[in-house]
């Protein structure tokens, strides 16, 4: 189960990955949607204008590298005699235990999961769940659904108003992440939010900061604008870290060129405002592919 989470969570990094390909186009998921559809315990979450990303040049590449780590979707696909580029939207968000939800948008025939080769099949509140693979999916409207075994109840709680799942929109335990969307710029083509926990904040120990929460958001455009966000524990820490981050920035752009990054680093630019750390850049077209191949490792 863990092991198909992790690859349904690769499906939405990489996909956001996949935006960073693409050309402008029409507009992104607002926070009030993509939160009013995930339950209210998600760790991280991402949502993504397939949309906007099918049109880039590299779309084709990654899409195919996001069904390679995503088998499951892949054989539903196929099934459909559909690909990637007929999905226009995606939402999905991890659960405490490791365990993923998710919801896709696009031309999807209501018959999809019908041709799909499955190992189980039940029926809950009228939805029809098919078990294929390591998770479980179900069409939900015009959505393809699909969870972790054992979350799909969950999905079919928010779709059909039931009260014993909270959308992250309302419940308590997502204010965390209402906060963190509210400081997200979720107008662009892409966005995701996760608590800094595990390995994030490992990850963040290593370069000497401590944040409750991360957020990257994307814009598209003839550059591609990237900027994250952190919440730290004060407006002292804050702006402490934006000049220790600029001060290594200047340290490290020399060599940033000799992997064809030398215009992205140049662009960085760190801020505080109150407790919230901004990094922000604008990555050149030309500059993009070294990007993603530096950034592979991590995904």
């Amino acid at each position: 189960m863990i092991a198909a989470a992790r690859r349904t969570l690769a499906l939405s990094v990489l996909v956001l990955v996949a935006l960073l390909t693409a050309r402008p186009a029409a507009a992104a998921l607002s926070s009030a949607k993509v939160l009013g559809q995930l339950p209210d315990d998600v760790t991280s979450m991402a949502a993504v204008d397939i949309a906007a990303a099918r049109k880039g040049d590299g779309f084709a590449a990654i899409s195919a590298e996001v069904l390679r780590v995503a088998p499951d979707l892949a054989s539903i696909l196929t099934s459909g005699k559909l690909d990637a580029l007929d999905l226009t939207s995606l939402i999905a968000g991890e659960l405490p235990g490791g365990e993923v939800v998710s919801l896709l948008e696009g031309r999807l025939p209501p018959d999809l999961l019908d041709r799909t080769k499955y190992s189980a099949m039940t029926t809950d509140r009228g939805v029809t769940v098919y078990t294929i693979g390591g998770m479980e999916a179900a069409m939900l409207g015009k959505r393809l659904a699909m969870a972790s075994v054992g979350q799909m109840r969950r999905l079919i709680d928010l779709h059909t108003g039931a009260k014993t799942t909270t959308s992250a929109k309302k419940g308590k335990r997502a204010a965390w992440l209402r906060k963190a969307a509210k400081a997200t710029v979720t107008s662009r083509h892409g966005w995701a939010i996760a608590r800094a926990q595990g390995s994030i904040n490992s990850a963040l120990a290593g370069v000497g900061i401590k944040a409750s929460w991360i957020s990257v958001s994307i814009k598209l455009g003839a550059d591609t604008e990237i900027e994250a966000r952190l919440e730290l524990p004060s407006a002292a820490d804050a702006t402490r870290a934006a000049a220790d981050g600029a001060a290594a920035i200047a340290t490290f752009a020399p060599q940033a060129a000799m992997f064809g990054l030398g215009k992205t680093f140049a662009a960085v630019q760190f801020k505080a405002s109150k407790a919230v750390l901004s990094v922000a850049v604008t990555v050149p077209r030309g500059e993009v592919n070294s990007l993603i191949t530096m950034a592979r490792p991590f995904l």
